[in-house]
């Protein structure tokens, strides 16, 4: 039977993205009417200005009873009106900039008068993904969608829905012609399966991540608590595309996501050392659709590229975590990459914890390898600052009925009088500054190409203490190991042998784990092959495989 499409599904796909955006379902022409200029004030980098500074931008919001507020990282006109390529990302209000649980809704692409129009990619928090045209924020022109139950829609779109005729493919992996008239499907029929590598003659290779290691592996966490990290799979592009389940590392790492050390909000050191990393855990599926028995005869890993990823992960460890009673002047970065950071350059400003003030300072970092210890005992001394009494001086209230009110005398006295206001209290019994800032460095990637990369820094300091300082102490990681398959470096065109060989009868399937490592972090190009008796050979789908190993544990 040829299932119908859904008449929900069928009203208008600007509804469906904007019910999915809000967590509510709600109807077509309450959707189209929705809508509000928005205008939001966010810290950016001013090239020309070597600071940070506050600009101005405009917005188009389509949902604002969700009260959310975005993110602009971009062009802009004279107005403020956002416009031009960049990244739009829509966020609960008050939410830091890190944290990816909280994003609604991120665009990257061309915006024109504060909403999407061009070309672009939006991906929402329920798992939807449209890449394609735009138009006045509506979905226009040849596009992709993919919705978070794995089917999709390829073919044109016109004013946010679907037009004409395009391919459907239904979670069941069945393809579709489905044709599309004023946003209603109103014709769907079968198309052939496309032959894909994976199929020759009625036998099927296909690899799936598996999900019960996966998890068993993420439910043994540590004994200090920190996470497990395993990996996900995105096969929307008709091969795999594998990367390391965990969005916070990969934005630090490839992202734009801030280094950050910060009282309240945490750091962002997310792991501890290479335990807490697993294998990439993987089924290989053989399937026999054929009327007579396949012998398998031989396997191997057929690899076209295996690459190390140089790119450094940088982390900052500062000294703001509640176990310093006295000003600290240095801090850590650490880099977990497997390339080093050259030429680094760290500018920044001393500020609250809103804003940055006015004087900008510059420590040159040079390389850093594994670990580098910064200072930010220049900036405070061309302020005027007596560093010298802050590290060794007492600054104790007789109660701590009284931290308010000492830590505000002491705000406004002599000692950080060079700071000019560029302090706030923990709400409790210290007094902190805020180092906001900027990173710059250069890396060589694998083939010997030269990257430039710019991070954000956000780092609290402790500037006095009027209580007493609490102790501190860590913990140890557990180890783990699984059963694994390692992959190459830097090498082309190499074959792995497998160790399999079995007998697969008519109409039956056969299933078998295999795992993969690498000794860095790497991007590997491969496919799963077997061989037949009767001298054929068939492949899996394309394997793009992102791996993410820390080459050095972190320093806490």
């Amino acid at each position: 039977m040829i299932p119908r499409p859904s008449r929900r599904f069928a009203v208008t796909m600007a509804a469906l993205i904007l019910a999915a955006l809000a967590g509510a379902p709600r109807d077509a022409a309450e959707a189209a009417t929705a809508g509000a200029w928005q205008k939001r004030s966010q810290l950016v980098w001013d090239d020309g200005a070597g600071r940070l500074v506050r600009k101005a931008y405009v917005a188009w919001n389509p949902t604002p009873e969700l009260d959310l507020e975005f993110d602009w990282d971009g062009e802009t006109t004279r107005d403020g009106v956002i416009d031009g390529k960049g990244r739009l990302v829509w966020r609960e209000k008050g939410t830091p900039a890190y944290d990816v649980t909280a994003v609604y809704s991120d665009y990257r692409g061309e915006v024109r008068n504060g909403r999407p129009d061009g070309s672009g990619r939006l991906r929402l928090r329920t798992g939807l993904v449209y890449e394609g045209g735009w138009r006045d924020g509506a979905m226009d022109g040849e596009g992709l969608i993919h919705f978070a139950n794995g089917e999709a829609f390829e073919g044109g779109f016109a004013g946010g829905s679907p037009d004409g005729i395009g391919r459907l493919t239904t979670p069941d992996g069945r393809v579709w012609r489905s044709v599309w008239r004023d946003g209603e499907e109103v014709e769907r029929a079968p198309v052939e399966r496309r032959t894909q590598l994976a199929q020759a003659g009625g036998v099927d290779v296909n690899v799936y991540l598996d999900r019960r290691l996966d998890d068993e592996f993420r439910s043994a966490q540590d004994e200090d608590g920190f996470d497990r990290y395993s990996y996900q799979v995105d096969d929307s592009s008709g091969g795999l595309e594998i990367r390391l389940a965990s969005d916070e590392i990969m934005n630090l790492w490839k992202g734009d996501a801030p280094i950050t050390a910060t009282l309240r909000q945490g750091t962002s050191d997310y792991f501890e050392d290479a335990s807490q990393f697993g294998p990439v855990f993987v089924v290989v599926d053989i399937a026999n659709e054929e009327n007579q028995t396949a012998e398998v005869v031989g396997a191997y890993l057929d690899i076209d590229e295996s690459m190390s990823d140089l790119q450094p992960y940088i982390d900052a460890y500062g000294p703001a975590d509640g176990c310093n009673a006295r000003l600290v002047t240095d801090f850590s970065l650490t880099n977990s990459g497997w390339g080093p950071a050259e030429n680094a350059r760290l500018t920044y400003a001393f500020g609250t914890e809103q804003e940055p003030g006015q004087n900008v300072f510059v420590a040159e970092l040079g390389t850093i390898d594994e670990y580098a210890a910064p200072s930010i005992a220049d900036g405070l001394r061309a302020l005027g600052v007596d560093i010298e009494r802050l590290e060794t001086g007492d600054f104790l209230c007789s109660s701590e009925a009284e931290f308010t009110a000492c830590l505000a005398d002491w705000q406004h006295s002599d000692v950080v009088a060079g700071l000019g206001g560029a302090t706030f209290s923990d709400g409790n019994s210290q007094l902190l500054t805020r180092l906001w800032g900027i990173l710059e460095y250069t890396w060589t990637d694998a083939k010997g190409g030269s990257n430039q990369r710019k991070s954000p820094v956000v780092i609290d300091f402790p500037v006095l203490d009027v209580g007493s300082g609490p102790e501190c102490g860590a913990g140890g990681p557990v180890e783990r190991g699984f059963p694994t398959a390692k992959l190459p470096l830097d090498e082309t065109n190499v074959r792995i042998p497998i160790n399999y060989r079995d007998t697969i009868a008519p109409r039956e399937q056969k299933r078998f784990g295999l795992n993969f490592i690498a000794d860095k972090s790497s991007r590997h190009h491969f496919r799963f092959v077997i061989e037949l008796a009767d001298g054929r050979t068939i492949a899996s789908p394309d394997i793009d495989l992102l791996y993410f190993i820390p080459r050095t544990a972190a320093v806490n």
